[in-house]
C-alpha cells in the first residue's frame, strides 16, 4: 500500500536512546460515549429505503452522508448500524479531535471495541522526530494492520465536518483511496470534506446521500408528524407542513414543537418559526466567518441567487467569478443553498433558512440600508431583463416612484407574458394619483381590469387615460388608438357589439402597422364580436388574424385566448376534431411554463372535456373537466370555471346524478357574482332551464319565458329578440324545446305548430352562420315535433338531417339527451337506411346502431357521486363493459395519437417517432402523456397491451 502524505515528512526509525521521545504528559482519558452509536428512540421514523442504499453503497467502498444540520444523518447511520451484521467501529468526532494523536487514539479504541486486539500501540509511546511524523507513522501502521483482516469491518465517522486538520484529511483520503474490499467507511458531515470526491465518483467507489435524498417526502412528512410528533393530521392537512419545511426533519420537528396543540379543535398549521430561526441562527449562521455571515444576510433578500446578482448586492465589492466561487463554496458547505440547475449557476436558500436570515437582517440593519439593497437588486434585474423581479424588489424597498417607472416601461411586456394577476395586484397597490397622472399606467390598468372582467372599473380608467392624453400639449387623435382598442374590448365583453366594432375600426384607422400589440387586441375584439353575432366563418378568420398578430408581437396571453376561442368556433361549426387539434396545439404552448398564472391549462382541459362530452365520452370528459376546474380555480374571477361547472352539471345529469348536477349549477351561478357579467348570468340561466327541460320539468322555463316576454298570450312572441345573436339562437332553441314540452303536456297542437314554425325560421339563420352544432339540435327538435303532430315521414327526414350532420364528427350527446323516447324514431330511420344502397350519403346504419346501443339506464346518483372524477378515460371500459357504448376507444384518441401509438407498438423510440413524423421530441412526449392518460396506463408496454385489448391497433 502506498501513502502520499503531501507534507513531505520522512519517517525516522527509533535508534536506541538517541531518538526523540514524547514529552511526559498526563494521558487524557477517552470518552466512551463517542465510541458507540446513539440510542435509537422508540418514537422515530424508520427509513428502510435509505438503509438499503447504504448497504448497497458499502459494496463500493465509502458512503458519504453530506447535508446541512437536522437532516437526520446520525439517526440514519444508527438505524443502519442496527442492521449491520458484522464488526462496526463507531466514532463521533468533536472539535478536540483535530489533534491527530487524539484522533488516532479514538480510532484505535473504536476498532478495539469490535474485538480487534492485534493493533499497534498508541502514538504517544512511539519515538518520533515531530508530532506529525508520529501520527503518520502510526496511521500507516494501523491501516497496514487492518489489511490483514479477512472479515467485513465498517468504520463510521460521524460529525466529520468538525475535523479541520490537514494531516487528518490527507491521511483519511489516502487510506480510502486504496481501501481493501472487506473494509467500509461511512462519513457523516455538514459539508464536503477535502477529499478527491470527483475521482471516487468516476471510479464508482463513492455512494452519496445528500439533502435531496435525506429530506422527507410528503408521505414520510405525514408519518413523522403523526407517529413521531403526535399530531392528528390527515395527509392533506400535513401538506402545508411539507411545503414549509421541504422535508427538512429538524425544521418539521421545530415547527411542530412550536404549534403542537393536542386540545385544538382544528388541525394545527405549521408555525413555530421562532424555534426554527433560533436553531438556524445558532447552529448555522453563528458558526460562519464574519464575511460569510455578511454575504448570507445581504443576499437573503433574493429569491433566486446568481453570481452577478449576488455581486451587485454583496457587502464587499466582488467580481462575478468571485461570487460564483463563493456560491459554489456555500453549496458544498451545505449552508441550505439549493442549486436550481445542473450547471450550478442558479441557487435559492431553503425557505426557512431564508426567513431566518431576513429576520436577522431586519434586526441588524436599519430600514434605509435594507431599502438600498432592494434598489440595487431592482436596478440589476431591470438592466438584465427581469422586470417582474425588479418591481418586486422596488416594492420591498418601498420605492413607489421606481415601481411606477418600471410598470410604465415594462407593463406591456409583462401583460403579453401572461402576468395579469401580478400586474393587477401591483397596480391596485399604487396610489391613485400615480396611476391617473401617467396615461400609460392608466391604460395598462384599464386593460388588466377588462381582462379580469371588472368592466366598470376598466371603463373608468380607460376614460382617465383618454382625458390625460387629450390634455397633453402634444395631443393628436392618433395617440388615442390604444385607448380605443381597450374600449373596444370592454364594449365587446359587455355585449355591445355595434360600439365594439365601431371602436375597433376607429382604432385600426390610427394605429401604426408596427403596433402589433394594440392591433392584436383589436383583431381579437372583432373576432369575439363576430362570434357573439354568430357569424362563425368571419369569427374564425378574425381569430386566425389575431393569432398571427399576437405571435408577431410576442403577446402570449392573447395568443392563448385566441386559440381557446378559435377552438370554440370550430366546435360550433361542427368540426370537433379540428377544435381538439387547436386546443392540443395551445396546450403544447404551455408545456414549458414553470407556472400558468392565468390558468390556460385549466381552460384547455375544460374545452377538451366539453368536446368529449358532446361525443358522449363521459369518463374521459369527467377526467378533463375535473382536472381543468382544479387548474383554473387559483385565479378568479373567471368565466373559465363557470363554463367548466356548466359542462360538469350536464355530465352529471347524463349519469343520473341530479344532486351533483344541481351542485355544479350552483357553483356556476357563484361564478357569475365574481365575473359581474350579464351575459354570463343569462347563459347560466339558460343552461339551467335546458337541463330542467331535459328532465321533463317545464315550469321554470315557462315562468322565465313569461317574465322575459318570449311568450305572449297563447304562445311565442315573434317580436321578441335578444342580443347578441348567439344568445338569441340559444334562447330560440330553448323556447322550441319548451313549446314542444308544453304541447305534449297540455295536448295543445297549436304549441307544437309554433315550435315547428320557430325552428323552421331559425334553421336558415343557423345554416348561414355555419352553426352546425345548433343545426343538429334544431333538426332533432323539429323531428320530435313533427312526429308528435303525426307527420312521420317529415320527422324521419328531419332526424336524418340531424344524424347526417352529427356523424362525421361524432356528435352523440344531443340524441342521448332526449332519452329513450327517441329510440322508435331512430329505429325507423335505421329501417329505411337498410333498404338503400350501401354507398349512399350519411347517416350510416352503424352510427345509428351505436347510438341506439348507448341508450342505457342512467347510473344511480350514488354511483355517479362515488365515481372517481380523475379516473382515466378508458378505465371504465375494463370494469363496465357497457360503458364501451359511450364512445368507441378509437374516437377518444386523436388521429395523431393513434399514429404515434402504432409506431410505439412497432418498437419505435421517442426519437425515432419524432424523426418519422417530423415532430419535435417534446411534442411526441406530450402526445404519449395524453395517450397514457386516456388509456389509464403508465408505461409504453401497458399502453400497447391496452391498445391491443381495445382494438386500437387493428
Amino acid at each position: 500500500m502506498r501513502y502520499r502524505f503531501s507534507g513531505g515528512v520522512h519517517l525516522i526509525p527509533a535508534a536506541g536512546g538517541d531518538a526523540a521521545t514524547p514529552p511526559s504528559a498526563v494521558v487524557i482519558p477517552l470518552r466512551r460515549a463517542k465510541l458507540r452509536p446513539p440510542h435509537l428512540r422508540h418514537a422515530r421514523l424508520p427509513r428502510p429505503h435509505l438503509v438499503a442504499q447504504i448497504h448497497t453503497g458499502l459494496q463500493k467502498g465509502v458512503v458519504l452522508l453530506s447535508a446541512p444540520p437536522g437532516f437526520g444523518k446520525t439517526t440514519l447511520l444508527a438505524e443502519w448500524a442496527s442492521t449491520w451484521p458484522h464488526a462496526l467501529a463507531w466514532l463521533t468526532l468533536d472539535a478536540d479531535d483535530n489533534d491527530p494523536q487524539l484522533f488516532l487514539r479514538y480510532l484505535v479504541e473504536a476498532l478495539r471495541q469490535t474485538g480487534l486486539t492485534d493493533l499497534p500501540p498508541t502514538p504517544e509511546l512511539w519515538a518520533y522526530p515531530s508530532p506529525e511524523a508520529a501520527f503518520e507513522n502510526a496511521f500507516i501502521a494501523l491501516t497496514n494492520a487492518l489489511e490483514t483482516l479477512t472479515t467485513p469491518l465498517a468504520v463510521v465517522l460521524d460529525d466529520y465536518h468538525l475535523v479541520t486538520h490537514p494531516a487528518l484529511h490527507r491521511a483519511m483520503a489516502d487510506w480510502i483511496e486504496d481501501l481493501p474490499s472487506h473494509l467500509h467507511v461511512l462519513i457523516a458531515t455538514r459539508h464536503d470534506p477535502p477529499f478527491p470526491l470527483a475521482r471516487w465518483r468516476g471510479r464508482g467507489r463513492l455512494t452519496e446521500l445528500r439533502a435531496a435524498e435525506l429530506r422527507l417526502d410528503r408521505h414520510e412528512t405525514h408519518a413523522f408528524l403523526t407517529q413521531v410528533m403526535g399530531l392528528h393530521l390527515s395527509e392533506a392537512e400535513a401538506d402545508p407542513w411539507y411545503q414549509r419545511s421541504e422535508g427538512w426533519i429538524a425544521g418539521l420537528q421545530l415547527l411542530a414543537l412550536g404549534r403542537r396543540t393536542p386540545a385544538a379543535a382544528t388541525p394545527p398549521l405549521p408555525g413555530g418559526e421562532d424555534y426554527v430561526v433560533d436553531y438556524l441562527l445558532e447552529e448555522v449562521l453563528a458558526n460562519q466567518p464574519a464575511e460569510i455571515q455578511a454575504f448570507l444576510l445581504h443576499t437573503a433578500i433574493l429569491d433566486t441567487l446568481t453570481a452577478p446578482l449576488c455581486a451587485a448586492v454583496s457587502p464587499q465589492p466582488m467580481t462575478e467569478s468571485e461570487a460564483q466561487a463563493l456560491l459554489h463554496h456555500l453549496e458544498h458547505a451545505n449552508l441550505f443553498l439549493q442549486p436550481l440547475d445542473a450547471e450550478g449557476r442558479c441557487y435559492r436558500y431553503h425557505p426557512l433558512f431564508a426567513e431566518a436570515l431576513r429576520r436577522r437582517l431586519r434586526d441588524l440593519y436599519p430600514a434605509a440600508t435594507r431599502a438600498a439593497l432592494h434598489r440595487r437588486a431592482a436596478a440589476w434585474l431591470d438592466d438584465h431583463g427581469d422586470p417582474q423581479a425588479a418591481i418586486q424588489h422596488a416594492l420591498a424597498g418601498d420605492d413607489l416612484t421606481l415601481v411606477a417607472d418600471l410598470l410604465a416601461r415594462h407593463g406591456e411586456r409583462l401583460l403579453k407574458s401572461g402576468h395579469l394577476p401580478f400586474l393587477l395586484q401591483t397596480l391596485r397597490g399604487l396610489p391613485e394619483d400615480a396611476l391617473a397622472n401617467e396615461a400609460r399606467l392608466a391604460l395598462l390598468y384599464a386593460t388588466c381590469l377588462a381582462l379580469a372582467l371588472d368592466l366598470e372599473s376598466a371603463a373608468a380608467w380607460a376614460s382617465r387615460a383618454e382625458r390625460h392624453l387629450r390634455a397633453h400639449p402634444a395631443f393628436t387623435p392618433d395617440s388615442l388608438g390604444p385607448v380605443w382598442a381597450v374600449q373596444s374590448m370592454i364594449a365587446a365583453l359587455r355585449g355591445d357589439g355595434e360600439r365594439a366594432l365601431a371602436l375597433a375600426r376607429r382604432a385600426l384607422d390610427v394605429l401604426p402597422p408596427e403596433d402589433a400589440f394594440s392591433r392584436s387586441y383589436v383583431a381579437f375584439n372583432q373576432a369575439l364580436q363576430h362570434a357573439l353575432n354568430a357569424a362563425f366563418p368571419q369569427a374564425e378568420a378574425a381569430f386566425n388574424d389575431a393569432i398571427a398578430l399576437a405571435q408577431a408581437s410576442g403577446n402570449w396571453m392573447l395568443l392563448m385566448m385566441a386559440h381557446c376561442h378559435l377552438g370554440e368556433v370550430q366546435a360550433a361549426r361542427g368540426r370537433l376534431s379540428q377544435a381538439l387539434e387547436t386546443f392540443e396545439r395551445a396546450l403544447a404552448l404551455t408545456a414549458n411554463l414553470a407556472h400558468d398564472p392565468l390558468g390556460f391549462r385549466g381552460d384547455l382541459h375544460i374545452e377538451i372535456g366539453e368536446i368529449l362530452l358532446k361525443r358522449n365520452a363521459l369518463t374521459a370528459a369527467q377526467t378533463y373537466l375535473a382536472r381543468g376546474l382544479a387548474l383554473v380555480q387559483p385565479w378568479l374571477p373567471t368565466s373559465i370555471a363557470l363554463e367548466g361547472y356548466l359542462h360538469l352539471a350536464h355530465l352529471r345529469q347524463s349519469l343520473g346524478d341530479l344532486e351533483g348536477a344541481q351542485d355544479a349549477l350552483e357553483q356556476a351561478h357563484a361564478m357569475v357574482h365574481l365575473t359581474q357579467s350579464e351575459l354570463d348570468d343569462r347563459i347560466v340561466h339558460l343552461y339551467r332551464l335546458r337541463l330542467s327541460l331535459l328532465r321533463g320539468e317545464w315550469l321554470p322555463a315557462w315562468e322565465w319565458a313569461q317574465r322575459e316576454g318570449w311568450l305572449a298570450g297563447d304562445g311565442f312572441n315573434p317580436a321578441a329578440v335578444a342580443e347578441p345573436p348567439l344568445l338569441d339562437s340559444y334562447i330560440r332553441l330553448t323556447l322550441a324545446r319548451l313549446l314542444i314540452a308544453l304541447g305534449q303536456a297540455q295536448r295543445e297542437s297549436a304549441l307544437i305548430d309554433q315550435a315547428i314554425r320557430l325552428l323552421e325560421a331559425l334553421l336558415p339563420r343557423l345554416e348561414q352562420a355555419d352553426f352546425v352544432e345548433a343545426q343538429i339540435e334544431a333538426h332533432l327538435l323539429r323531428a320530435l315535433a313533427l312526429d308528435h303532430r303525426g307527420e312521420h315521414k317529415a320527422a324521419l327526414t328531419a332526424l336524418r338531417c340531424a344524424l347526417a350532420l352529427a356523424e362525421p364528427e361524432g356528435f352523440r350527446r344531443p340524441f342521448l339527451d332526449e332519452g329513450p323516447p327517441l329510440l322508435p324514431l331512430l329505429g325507423q330511420v335505421l329501417a329505411t337506411l337498410r333498404r338503400r344502397p350501401a354507398d349512399q350519403a350519411l347517416p350510416s346504419p352503424a352510427f345509428i346502431q351505436h347510438l341506439m346501443a348507448s341508450f342505457t339506464p342512467h347510473a344511480t346518483p350514488a354511483e355517479a357521486t362515488n365515481s372517481n372524477p380523475l379516473k382515466s378515460p378508458l378505465a371504465s371500459l375494463q370494469t363496465h363493459p357497457s360503458a364501451a357504448t359511450e364512445l368507441g376507444p378509437v374516437e377518444i384518441l386523436t388521429p395523431r395519437e393513434r399514429e404515434i401509438l402504432r409506431l410505439v407498438a412497432q418498437g419505435y423510440s421517442n426519437g425515432e417517432i419524432a424523426l418519422a413524423l417530423c415532430l419535435a421530441l417534446n411534442t411526441v412526449k406530450r402526445h404519449l402523456n395524453n395517450i397514457f392518460l386516456k388509456l389509464g396506463v403508465r408505461t409504453r408496454t401497458q399502453a400497447v397491451a391496452r391498445a391491443r385489448d381495445l382494438g386500437l391497433l387493428d
